[in-house]
């Protein structure tokens, strides 16, 4: 039992905050139990005093009352066990939700990178409502046996002792078979948690990219996925289902045995006159009573191995470090604008190097521009400025300080990036574009940042203008669109550094050209770095750098790099040559 119980250790402090709740419920519950047995004595003193002949109509009316106004009581309790363990239940689900969500807000970047988006998500929902059932019915169904065996049995021993130890044996056998079948249970069960996470991730990689499956007419094979996940759920869950089955077949053998003994040993002993009607009669009622809740205790086993099972792949993410975090005493002194520099930084992905010993400098109200081909570490580079991912050596310094001395919070508000991959959430435009702000937008910082990002002209062709729903990761837009709302949503929080990450990709090079003569005017007075694998989005900024491999392997201004004839020229060329057949 305590094997089973030590994954919901980190449990307990949800627990502990309803516990007033949960103790309520308890002891409403012995009332409960004392009144359901007091049902059965009642009538069967009825039966004994009609077999004397001496229950008149007034006894009759008084017992038939009494035990009315009894069932009218344990009603009443019953509800209220259920509403203060039942409703504790559901608060503390909300608070293990809550703070494991809290949780997946701290973890870093590459955590997501290795987990799939179906699998967090059966945790969030599948488990935390396994664990649920353990801490409010299991608990109650538990304590309501823990409860009414004794009593039960406590009469039972003494209307006749002997026929009372004879169902003693019977607790043994149940003992025996729930604890060969507690291993299979449990493992049948965390395969079974598995099986549902799998399905979810099949699910939510569809729905995300349906346009793409519909594009490449991939229905049939995403069907076939989802066949082969969805058998793989059935059979993992029939094999838990085969773990519980066993175990409630022994158990209703158990109490068919226990009533066929006191069945035929109970009409033996009324026959001898040794047991009176209706002494026989209350002996089966509690027998029955005593095993119903004993019934329980394989639903009760079942549940407390899904829980456990459940709990783990919980404690999983809760354990899951979190290596990028605020210091203790952040500093607060900000700089604005702010310069920028990094020293010697090199990081690695799986044993393989993205940036390899990079130093820049950039002044406070400086621009730096960053190129180069695919895969050359210009996005991760992008990332150690709001500390989205930290360098495995070397520093990254804003203001003279490393940013590991700046909190989370305050770094990202001041340094902000613009990622390459725009992200809009299901909501209205203008919710997307006031994202990174408390409370209402003035309406003329809103119209600056769209003018300024060249998404004035396109409200005219939504809707609903600003409060148009862009649906869900703003599919309702075009890419250029998203990224262009992107840009806004940076802008309009007006920090110091700014960092655009090759956010013009879906852009026509017209109205990129347009958006960066506007955002000239905007960044005078902040640090600014583009990233772009456009050289006419980079040319004009003070200083240039070109990444290969990780490192960086020219550095200039535009004409320099031009004049020294390497990478930045001959992508320079090429480009233009690509420029040149697009115009024909």
């Amino acid at each position: 039992m305590l094997r089973i119980l030590r994954p919901f250790s980190r449990a307990l402090p949800y627990l502990k905050r309803q516990r007033r709740d949960v103790w309520l419920g308890l002891l409403t519950l012995l009332p409960g139990n004392v009144i359901e047995l007091a049902i059965p004595w009642m009538i069967a003193r009825g039966i004994d005093r009609a077999q004397r002949g001496d229950l008149g109509s007034a006894s009759l009316a008084w017992i038939a009352s009494a035990a009315l106004l009894l069932v009218l009581l344990k009603s009443a309790a019953r509800y209220a066990v259920r509403w203060l363990i039942i409703g504790a239940s559901r608060r503390f689900e909300r608070d293990l939700r809550l703070d494991l969500f809290r949780k997946f807000l701290t973890l870093p970047s590459m955590f997501y990178q290795r987990q799939t988006t179906g699998d967090l998500v059966s945790r969030m929902t599948a488990d935390v409502e396994a664990v649920r059932l353990c801490i409010g019915p299991s608990l109650m169904y538990f304590a309501t046996t823990a409860t009414l065996v004794p009593l039960t049995w406590a009469m039972m021993f003494s209307l006749h002792p002997a026929l009372s130890l004879s169902t003693l044996v019977p607790l043994l056998f149940l003992s025996i078979a729930l604890w060969r079948q507690s291993p299979r249970l449990e493992e049948a069960s965390r395969a079974a948690q598995q099986a549902i996470a799998r399905v979810c991730d099949v699910a939510t990689e569809s729905y995300a990219g349906i346009r793409i499956l519909k594009a490449f007419t991939q229905e049939d094979r995403q069907q076939r996925r989802m066949e082969e996940c969805g058998l793989e759920y059935v059979a993992a869950q029939m094999r838990f289902a085969r773990s519980r089955g066993r175990t409630q077949a022994v158990l209703h053998g158990i109490k068919d045995l226990g009533l066929l003994v006191v069945l035929v040993f109970g009409s033996w002993e009324v026959i001898r006159h040794r047991f009176t009607l209706g002494e026989f009669f209350l002996f089966n009622d509690l027998l029955i009573r005593m095993s119903i809740p004993m019934m329980t205790t394989g639903w009760i086993a079942s549940m407390l191995h899904r829980g456990a099972a459940a709990m783990r792949r919980i404690d999983e993410i809760f354990d899951a470090p979190a290596e990028i975090v605020s210091p203790e005493r952040p500093s607060e002194d900000w700089p604005r604008p702010g310069e920028v520099e990094v020293f010697s930084v090199s990081v690695a992905y799986g044993g393989i190097r993205a940036l390899k010993e990079v130093s820049f400098r950039v002044p406070a109200g400086g621009s730096l521009g960053i190129t180069g081909r695919t895969g050359s570490g210009k996005s991760t580079l992008a990332s150690l400025l709001p500390r989205l991912i930290d360098p495995d050596c070397g520093v990254v310094r804003i203001g003279g300080r490393d940013v590991r001395d700046w909190s989370l919070e305050r770094l990202r508000r001041e340094c902000v990036l613009v990622p390459q991959e725009p992200f809009l959430f299901s909501a209205s435009l203008r919710d997307n574009l006031s994202f990174g702000l408390d409370g209402e937008v003035a309406p003329e910082l809103l119209e600056r940042a769209l003018f300024d990002c060249v998404l004035d002209k396109d409200l005219t062709s939504l809707a609903e203008g600003l409060d148009t729903r862009v649906g869900e990761r703003g599919l309702m837009l075009s890419g250029g669109q998203r990224q262009r709302a992107t840009l806004g949503r940076a802008l309009l929080l007006d920090s110091p550094i700014l960092v655009l990450d090759d956010c013009f990709s879906a852009i026509d090079t017209k109205t990129e050209a347009l958006i960066l003569e506007r955002l000239e005017a905007r960044t005078k007075d902040r640090t600014t770095l583009v990233i772009s694998h456009r050289i006419q989005a980079i040319k004009n900024l003070d200083h240039i750098l070109v990444l290969d491999q990780g490192a960086i392997v020219e550095a200039g201004t535009h004409a320099e790099l031009l004049r020294s004839g390497g990478l930045y020229a001959r992508l320079e060329r090429r480009q233009s040559l690509l420029s040149e057949l697009h115009r024909i």
